[in-house]
């Protein structure tokens, strides 16, 4: 934030792109909590996007006059990070169990929609179950 603060001060005509987090973080995440039997992770909600459709965003947006502004982007769903734990683990074959817990890894210091666009954002295409069946 910082620096997008200095930016904004600045001379220098900009555009900012900032993204939720991206489906290809999600396994490390899950790295975090996890051990032989069970990934725990906490329930706070998230709307992480494709890492290809961020490209994109950045690319259209360097190739334009600058914005001047920010351009939020997130993916098209919202989950609970438990529950993307659950899908991950299903489509990966991985038959460990999730356990919602509330305390576990970085995530749980996370409250309410920190995790989730605002108002205005533009909302991707590539839902986690299609980047997850490539």
């Amino acid at each position: 934030m910082l620096q997008e603060d200095l930016l904004k001060a600045g001379p220098v005509p900009y555009s900012i792109v900032r993204a939720t987090q991206f489906f290809e973080f999600i396994e490390t995440v899950m790295s975090w909590t996890s051990d032989e039997h069970a990934v725990r992770l906490p329930a706070v909600l998230m709307q992480p996007i494709a890492a290809d459709d961020v490209a994109r965003a950045v690319a259209d947006v360097s190739v334009g006059a600058p914005l001047r502004g920010t351009l939020d982007i997130a993916g098209p769903e919202v989950f609970a990070l438990d529950e993307l734990g659950r899908i991950t683990l299903v489509a990966r074959g991985d038959h460990r169990a999730v356990v919602t817990d509330d305390d576990a890894g970085l995530y749980a210091a996370a409250s309410g929609d920190a995790l989730v666009a605002g108002e205005g954002a533009v909302i991707a295409g590539t839902t986690y179950r299609e980047w997850l069946a490539r």
